[in-house]
């Protein structure tokens, strides 16, 4: 082999290892979500009639609920549209107990829904909004500090069938 084409060897196998590291990283950036620190292809859409909503799968939830409430879930799983449609019924009528000012009506939020298993009961996350700003919430947790009844959190218990907690954020 004559040096000239030893040279050019080395300079093709460069130029090949250096373009398939540009491909992996901007593969990695599309992937990476910096709000949660996770590889994420989005959640799960739902498909309801009444609401727009996505499910977050299980191997995102630890992180979506942290960024929530600031609790690391080890034990989650999945939502399925029969745990969601459940919350929502008890929901309707928990809100009827509020004040009637408490909630704009439930048409106008988005949600975003995880699950968590606590001290064997099932919860169901629920994160409500009927603002998004610049947030993908597909793909990304939608936390927002104040903004008054725009935004509100619920912890559904699916095995007693009771709210474990239910907050609405305060005015800025």
């Amino acid at each position: 082999m004559k040096p000239y084409q030893f040279f050019l060897g080395v300079i093709t196998a460069i130029a090949l290892i250096t373009s398939a590291c540009r491909f992996a990283s901007s593969a990695l950036n599309q992937l990476y979500t910096p709000s949660v620190g996770l590889l994420t292809r989005g959640y799960n859409p739902l498909q309801v009639p009444d609401f727009e909503a996505v499910i977050v799968p299980q191997e995102q939830a630890s992180d979506f609920i942290y960024s929530l409430n600031g609790e690391r879930t080890i034990n989650n799983w999945t939502p399925t549209k029969e745990d969601i449609l459940e919350l929502e019924d008890h929901i309707k009528a928990y809100i009827k107990e509020l004040p009637s000012n408490s909630l704009m009506p439930l048409t106008e939020y988005k949600r975003q829904y995880a699950g968590a298993i606590i001290n064997h009961h099932r919860l169901l996350y629920g994160n409500f909004f009927c603002q998004a700003f610049e947030v993908d919430w597909h793909k990304d947790p939608l936390v927002v500090m104040d903004g008054g009844n725009c935004f509100f959190q619920v912890i559904y218990d699916l095995d007693t069938q009771d709210f474990v907690s239910f907050n609405i954020n305060g005015e800025g």
